[in-house]
């Protein structure tokens, strides 16, 4: 008697719960920040789907669809994958959520990662104990010069 105007009821006028559909979003963390990019040295990469569903009852199932990536560990509203093996790729990564009222609703979001592998130090060379090549540019240049003395004196004409 009290059931407002427009809202289906069942056999015994009692309202009927609707089903709405759940709103899913991605959030992907590493080293416990937020992350749009991955570095591969900073550890494992976890991506969480949060679920927000109006109908306090449903249970939600998980379709995770991964790209950029050969293998990740799947528990249910999160995976993870390990990245120190990847280099200079794009990951793509996509979830659908299906709630467990009849007939079944769902949403979609994906978010796309850029792994950047971490620069290499360039190291400068460091000196060794063979001072060989140094050495050798010494004597040749006192060579030259002695050779070069010895010619004025031998070969200058004298006044």
């Amino acid at each position: 008697a009290n059931t407002p105007t427009g809202v289906e009821v069942d056999a015994a006028g009692c309202a009927l719960e609707l089903n709405i559909a759940p709103t899913v979003s991605l959030i992907a963390t590493q080293g416990g920040d937020a992350i749009t990019s991955v570095n591969t040295d900073a550890g494992s990469v976890i991506i969480e789907a949060n679920v927000v569903d109006e109908n306090q009852g449903d249970e939600h199932n998980y379709v995770w669809t991964v790209s950029g990536i050969s293998t990740f560990e799947n528990n249910d509203n999160v995976i993870s994958f390990d990245p120190s093996d990847l280099a200079n790729v794009q990951i793509s990564i996509t979830v659908e959520v299906y709630d467990s009222a009849q007939p079944s609703l769902s949403d979609e979001t994906s978010i796309t990662l850029s792994v950047e592998a971490p620069s290499t130090p360039v190291t400068p060379e460091t000196p060794n104990s063979d001072s060989g090549g140094g050495s050798i540019n010494l004597f040749l240049l006192l060579g030259l010069v002695l050779l070069h003395t010895i010619r004025i004196k031998v070969f200058e004409p004298k006044l």
